[in-house]
């Protein structure tokens, strides 16, 4: 078959019919039952071929990887393989052969007699014999069926991958198969013809992890490989429900298309990044910091539209039932109840003006009794709900402070009481500027 008899020197197969059997091939006893000697040999053959990808006869290489990847799926498929074996055995068996030759007796005699000088002469010129047409007959037979061999076996020397994209779309994918970069249609399907053998598919994706994997491609099939790229961290930022007019976000100053759902999920690079909104009526800013993998919820709220920005004021509402809880759950003796009650007393007393500002800025005036404080920083909303909002207060002094603020209405909103005095009731406010 080949000047350079390649399964004779690379697999150490004796001289024969060529291309061998698949037993032959693979190295394994004829009509092996066994799928993982079958695959191990398969293995050990393919491997040892690709180890010599690299020197003059990489056509013939391909070829014989094509040859040992076809042998492995038949082998391993138990009704291809069957059908297989049987062929094999057809092929193998001996013809049969008869008792005695077999003697033909004319029963009469042929209808045109030959004197012996003709038969000498053998048959007249332009008459061939029988046997010489179906001679010819054979011989054109045979070199159709080559021609076919040849036109098949070089149509179904490559394999089709298609290839599926992960979330996200085509925007920013790049994938290279064996390091040479592909071009990816604008839409349809994904399908690469590839020759026969192993093929390296790499995908890669700004802010995300590259996806490698490494894939046989069996001459004449098509089969699908998924990519999955995996985000290195990502911002959820969570919209409002009702946009401003002109409503635009900006993460590291590049604009991102809204969606029409609450929900924007920016994939980033770990480290810090500035969110930032805009809209007709105001602005949101935020600098926030992911780490590797991490999630990171972020709301936006503009917040002159906010329902928080503006004046408030309020006073504390004392739960008599938890005061007492509280006593007996300390045991308390007839002087801490009486000082507590004092302190309950001063703190029913007590009232809080509150101003959030659309700048981002805040302002507390809080009263009890004689005893009064002012305090001021920035806020922004962490989290929001149809009736729950937490806003993260930065004051001008002292740590980041996480207050829950719940809606009664519109107009009306409760915060529970601040350090020690938390469970005995809450600050009940009002608003201020009507809207």
């Amino acid at each position: 078959m080949f000047e350079f008899d390649p399964y004779h020197r690379w697999l150490g197969i004796a001289p024969g019919p060529r291309p061998p059997d698949h037993y032959r091939l693979l190295g394994i006893p004829c009509f092996e039952s066994d799928p993982e000697v079958i695959s191990s040999a398969a293995d050990r053959q393919m491997a040892h071929v690709r180890s010599l990808q690299s020197g003059k006869h990489v056509e013939l290489t391909q070829q014989l990887l094509n040859e040992l990847s076809a042998a492995r799926v038949c082998l391993l498929s138990p009704r291809r393989k069957a059908e297989y074996d049987e062929r094999l055995r057809q092929a193998s068996a001996p013809p049969p052969q008869p008792d005695a030759e077999p003697v033909v007796v004319a029963a009469s005699p042929p209808l045109v007699s030959v004197s012996p000088a003709a038969r000498r002469r053998g048959p007249a010129r332009g008459v061939r014999p029988p046997l010489v047409w179906a001679g010819v007959a054979c011989g054109a037979l045979a070199g159709v069926a080559a021609v076919i061999w040849i036109v098949v076996a070089g149509l179904t020397r490559t394999g089709t991958i298609v290839v599926e994209v992960p979330a996200g779309g085509r925007s920013e994918l790049q994938v290279a198969i064996d390091g040479q970069a592909q071009a990816l249609p604008a839409q349809g399907e994904i399908r690469f013809s590839l020759p026969g053998g192993m093929h390296t598919i790499r995908a890669s994706r700004p802010a995300h992890e590259a996806w490698e994997q490494s894939v046989e491609v069996i001459a004449g099939t098509t089969q699908a490989v998924s990519i999955q790229l995996r985000a290195l961290a990502r911002l959820m930022i969570e919209l409002p429900g009702k946009r401003p007019d002109n409503f635009q976000v900006s993460v590291d100053g590049r604009p991102r298309q809204v969606p029409s759902g609450k929900l924007m999920v920016v994939p980033c690079e770990p480290g810090t990044h500035t969110v930032r909104a805009t809209s007709a009526k105001g602005q949101f800013e935020r600098l926030v910091a992911v780490s590797l993998h991490q999630d990171l919820p972020v709301v936006v709220a503009i917040l002159a539209e906010s329902r928080l920005a503006g004046g408030w004021s309020g006073q504390i509402e004392i739960d008599a039932q938890a005061v007492e809880r509280k006593l007996n759950e300390a045991k308390a003796n007839p002087l801490q109840r009486a000082l507590t009650q004092q302190l309950v007393a001063a703190l029913s007393a007590g009232r809080m003006e509150i101003e959030f500002q659309p700048d981002g800025s805040y302002r507390i005036h809080t009263q009890l009794g004689s005893l009064s404080s002012n305090s001021g920083g920035q806020w922004v909303i962490a989290e929001e709900s149809s009736r729950r909002v937490v806003v993260e207060l930065t004051p001008q002094s002292g740590p980041v402070e996480l207050r829950q603020i719940t809606f009664v209405d519109e107009n009306t909103f409760t915060t529970d009481l601040p350090s020690k005095a938390a469970g005995f009731g809450c600050f009940r406010c009002v608003r201020t500027d009507r809207r």
